[in-house]
């Protein structure tokens, strides 16, 4: 018995210790809803909160292709052209998650 306990306490200890932190990560859930609301803030001109609202998708998330997308568009509608390049250049280097 005390052999069971001392191994569960181990693998409490261990993931407390080693589990994944979790700060400030988005649930993936939400992020669909972060895209269409940055979506709409690019729809009414306002280009600075749609690029906070895109920014927030982390690398890995199902939708952080379909938000980089929209931040080249929102750079491309602003005039930097360059800077909707580069941004769709960083996306096609990363793997492809949302297929």
């Amino acid at each position: 018995m005390k052999k069971v306990m001392s191994i569960a306490l181990a693998l409490c200890v261990c993931t407390l210790v080693y589990g994944q932190k979790t700060k400030n990560l988005v649930v993936p859930g939400n992020t669909y809803d972060i895209v269409e609301k940055g979506i709409e803030y690019n729809d009414q001109g306002k280009y600075k909160e749609a690029l906070a609202e895109f920014a927030k998708v982390p690398i890995g998330d199902p939708e952080y292709e379909n938000a980089q997308y929209e931040i080249a568009l929102v750079q491309s509608e602003t005039g930097d052209t360059r800077g909707a390049v580069q941004t769709l250049e960083k996306m096609l280097s990363k793997p492809v998650h949302n297929v």
